[in-house]
This record gives C-alpha cells, structure tokens and sequence, in this order.
C-alpha cells in the first residue's frame, strides 16, 4: 500500500456570524496593521463593513485594496505588493472570491521573496514564507481559503500560470453564509459549478486517497442536494451555507488528489475569451468525464451514488454514465448552457488552447492518458 501524505493546514471558522472573530483571531496574533484585499463589489455590497468593524473594534489597523478584477493579472498582484509595504502591513486578509483570494497569495509570495510574480511558477518556487495570510470567502466555489494554490494572468501570454505551495494555505478562513445572501443566480450557478468540478476530478484522480475521497464525496453530495436551491434563492441560508461548506470541504479534497483536464483546459478557455472560471468548469465537465469515463468508472458509480443517480441492478458502466447525466441534468437545472458557442466561443484560439492546456501538470494526473487530438476533439464536441 502507498503512504499517504494529508494536511488541513488552516483553522475554519464557520457559521452565520463567523466574520465577528476575524478581529479577535488576529488581534490574538499581535497583528497590528492588516491589508485587505477585496474587489469594489464587495465594498459597494456593504460586506466588508462587518469585517472591517470586528478588526477595529480589536485594535488592528485596517488598510483596504479594492481592485481587485476577475481573472487577476500580475499588475493587480504588483498594487497589492506596493500597497502592503506603503501602509507597513503585517498580514494580509482577503475577501472575496477566488481571484481576491490569489492575489493575495501571490502578493504575499513577492512581498516576502521580491522580484515578479512570474518568477513563482509551479511548486515550492519560492524560499521565503508569505506574510500572514487569512481568508473570508463570499462565494461558494474556489475553495481557495483552504487550498494551495495560486492562479494568476499573464497577459503578455494570454495564460493563467499557478504558484503551487503549501505555504499557501492561509492560516484560518472564515466562513459566513450571512454574506452570501446576496449573490445574484448566476455567480451561485457558477461557482457552485466550480466545487463540484474540483470535487469530481479529485474523485477520479489517480492520486485520489480514502482521506481525500471522504472530502470530495461529501462535498459531492451536499452540492447535489444544495446547488439547485442556493440558485433559486441565495438568501436560503441553509442552502447557501451548504454551499460555502461543500466549496471549502471540495477545496481540502483536491488540494491532495489535484485536478484533471476540466481544469487543466478551463484555464486557457477562459484567458482566451474571457470567461467565468466556474462557467469554464461546467461547459467542459460533461464532456472530460465522457472522455475520461473508461478510466474511472467504478469512481464516476461512487459519484452517481452521491446524486442519487444509482439504480438496482445497474452495472459499474451504467452508474458511471448515470452521474454524467446527473451532472448534465444540474446544469440544464441552473441555467449552465448547453455549448461553449452560446457564451461566445469560437474555434480560433483552439490550437493555442491545445498548447496551454499541456502547460498544465493536471494533464499528467488525468485518469486517461490523453493527446492534443483528444482536446482538440473534446473542444470541438464541446463547442
């Protein structure tokens, strides 16, 4: 038997109300000036008012970066670095979604080590620990409060590159469904799409463990229970709050097991057209799993059992395909469209998202051995 490496590396707080012990968590520390790194919707939104008030009434100076954009370029992560040292900022808090949550990884990996954000790609390319780091998640996707990675545009490139740490994982996350009653459908939709696919492919990764699969099975399930309701009302704060926990439970898992080819295409499909992550992940996951199906069947059955989608009698072959078509059926139910060409896509950067696609170290790990013709093919099939 293989031995197994498992770390959950960061303190989650959880529950409505959760926000109140940031300041009293990093007052604990002795943190005296913290960088907050958010977008200007969460700012407009009134969601950073709660968080901002826990800190002050601890005694801890706040300092706020709101510019946070999607699909974060490296001059976001440069602001952020120029930012913390202006204000002498001993710690960083991100809030907000994903890209909130890499910039301020990446910041704190060039804060710490100097030089350019591009200089830090892949694993353990830096010597230095980051700054403190803590994480309040408002959307219900990512997982990046808990997981160790950091992805960020090189527009020079037209690629999203990834620092690859676990010296990334913030030191505690705080999740607060009391702050996600607000998300419009459509972000629900896609980052709910976005924990189910990190979900899915740590199910099905070869480097999948029983530690990691008891992760990704749960948060299988509580989307597939929850995913649909949370759409149809964020203000469900049970729904919402099932959620943000599968989102953060998904994130342990595939910080283990990693990802497959969803992923390792999504990136280069959104860089070249600009689309959602979770958007990306759900256009492509139905059509990676039929893919990849033949080498993880008895996985996609455990998956299937998770919605629900099991039938007496069925054969290994037909529980996998009845979790695709549970899959599919969900985003048919959310509103994911049925082709990347509804959101835009065309195939004129295809061969350069074939290229990109191999740039990722996901494509080693997917569950069948996959060529350029083969994502060529998925992404016309997909199309």
């Amino acid at each position: 038997m293989a031995v197994h490496s498992f770390a959950v590396t960061t303190r989650v707080h959880s529950g409505a109300g959760a926000v109140a012990e940031i300041g009293p968590a990093l007052a604990e520390q002795n943190h005296s000036c913290v960088l907050i790194v958010t977008d200007r919707g969460i700012v407009d939104a009134g969601l950073l008012a709660p968080v901002t008030r826990s800190l002050e009434d601890s005694g801890v100076a706040v300092t706020v970066f709101d510019k946070v954009l999607p699909d974060p370029e490296e001059s976001i992560v440069e602001a952020v670095v120029e930012a913390y040292k202006a204000a002498g900022c001993d710690s960083l808090l991100a809030v907000g979604g994903g890209s909130s949550l890499d910039v301020a990884k990446a910041a704190g990996v060039v804060v710490s080590n100097g030089g350019a954000v591009a200089d830090y790609e892949g694993f353990d390319a830096f010597a230095n620990d980051l700054p403190p780091l803590y994480a309040v998640p408002t959307t219900v996707g990512t997982g990046s409060e808990v997981t160790f990675a950091a992805v960020i545009t090189l527009p020079s490139q037209q690629f999203k590159m990834s620092i690859l740490s676990t010296r990334l994982a913030p030191r505690a996350a705080f999740l607060d469904p009391a702050l996600l009653t607000t998300l419009p459908p459509h972000v629900v939709a896609h980052t709910g799409m976005d924990a189910l696919t990190h979900a899915v492919e740590g199910m099905t990764s070869p480097l999948s463990t029983p530690f990691t699969n008891a992760m990704n099975l749960h948060a299988i399930r509580l989307i597939s229970e929850n995913l649909r309701a949370a759409v149809a009302d964020s203000g469900n704060m049970a729904a919402i709050g099932n959620m943000q926990a599968a989102a953060c439970i998904a994130g342990i898992g595939f910080a283990h097991s990693r990802l497959g080819i969803v992923h390792a295409m999504a990136h280069p499909v959104g860089a070249y057209h600009h689309l959602p992550h979770g958007l990306s992940n759900a256009l492509l996951l139905p059509h990676c799993l039929d893919f990849n199906r033949i080498g993880c069947e008895p996985q996609l059955a455990d998956v299937a059992r998770e919605f629900d989608a099991m039938r007496p009698g069925q054969s290994e072959r037909e529980a996998a395909l009845a979790a695709i078509e549970a899959i599919r059926d969900l985003e048919s139910d959310i509103g994911i469209p049925s082709s990347m060409g509804e959101v835009g896509v065309t195939g004129e950067h295809f061969a350069a998202i074939v290229r990109d696609t191999f740039r990722s170290r996901n494509v080693d790990i997917n569950p069948r051995k996959v060529t350029e013709a083969d994502i060529l093919q998925i992404l016309n099939l997909a199309l």
